[in-house]
């Protein structure tokens, strides 16, 4: 799980209800810190892809702060998780775990490979 900061989340989005159902129908925890006007999200990986897509979708302008700080906190993924996402998802296609992992093409051909090799 990872806790993502955001700060003055309330002041720097429009449309905040909007957002707040997007986050929260992929399972992910969007929460107020204390008392103060800073927000938290926990998501994993999977979670935060998701929430990326869906909010890059809607092409409101107030929620690029909020994409960008998704971006800068989104880890990447290694070839083991690569391997065993395939594993759990054994139909997914090569465009589908690049966009999904946001992982590049050289690892995702490498974990297809490993799972289909091994």
């Amino acid at each position: 799980m990872i806790e993502i900061p955001l700060n003055s989340f309330v002041r720097r989005t429009q449309d905040r209800t909007q957002l707040k159902v997007l986050v929260l129908n992929t399972g992910a925890l969007l929460k107020r810190k204390g008392r103060s006007r800073n927000w938290i999200l926990q998501a994993d990986c999977s979670q935060i892809s998701e929430i990326l897509y869906k909010a890059q979708q809607v092409e409101e302008p107030s929620w690029q702060w909020f994409i960008s700080e998704l971006e800068k906190h989104k880890p990447q993924l290694s070839v083991n998780e690569l391997v065993n996402l395939i594993k759990q998802e054994p139909l997914i296609t090569l465009n589908q775990l690049i966009v999904k992992t946001d992982c590049t093409l050289a690892q995702a051909r490498e974990a297809i490979d490993i799972v289909e090799w091994c």
